[in-house]
């Protein structure tokens, strides 16, 4: 029978790499504190991968909060990284959403300013140009703010509204019937255009 010294069986070894950690014993009150939050981590965690179901991601969110840390890793980070860094971070990300808000914003207002505007015509080029004018004169591009950007562009010979027809007002049976014959050839012109 031979004699096996109790630190090689130690409950502590990692067999893989075949170092211990200190024994309870040999610890301090922090280092001991510390060891029982990450023992009580993994077991939560091992627990949540053994069965991945809703109790068990509960109690794992639960015991990560009750050591002072949240259960969101985006959150985790948020804390982790410089404010400076964090204010560029978002200031970026909102960016991009607040850009996105507004061109739907536009194009709505887009759409209703042409549906009032019949001597626009509506062409690529003219959108761009539109467009543009609204970012130079610094709009955010309501229907109103559309509108100054048109005429601005009009006035500058940028953009050649169309030429609107004033609509031909028909005669009524009755009238029509006595009216002059010069009258109502010059009525059949007006409608032929």
């Amino acid at each position: 029978m031979s004699f096996t010294h109790p630190s090689s069986n130690h409950p502590d070894r990692n067999p893989k790499t075949g170092t211990t950690t200190r024994r309870i014993s040999e610890m301090n009150t922090e280092e001991i504190r510390r060891r029982a939050v990450e023992d009580g981590l993994q077991y939560y965690q091992q627990q949540y991968e053994v069965n991945p179901n809703e109790q068990t991601k509960y109690e794992l969110d639960n015991y990560i909060r009750s050591i002072g840390q949240r259960p969101d890793r985006e959150v985790n980070r948020l804390y982790e990284i410089p404010f400076d860094q964090l204010r560029t971070e978002f200031e970026r990300k909102g960016k991009v959403i607040e850009d996105a808000s507004l061109e739907k914003f536009r194009e709505g207002q887009a759409k209703i300013w042409m549906a009032s505007r019949p001597e626009y015509e509506a062409t690529p080029q003219n959108a761009e140009r539109l467009v543009a004018e609204v970012d130079r004169l610094g709009l955010q591009g309501n229907v109103y703010e559309i509108d100054q950007a048109f005429w601005s562009l009009v006035r500058q010979g940028m953009i050649v509204p169309k030429e609107i027809v004033e609509p031909v007002v028909l005669p009524t049976h009755d009238e029509a019937y006595n009216m002059p014959l010069e009258e109502l050839k010059r009525l059949a012109e007006q409608t032929s255009r």
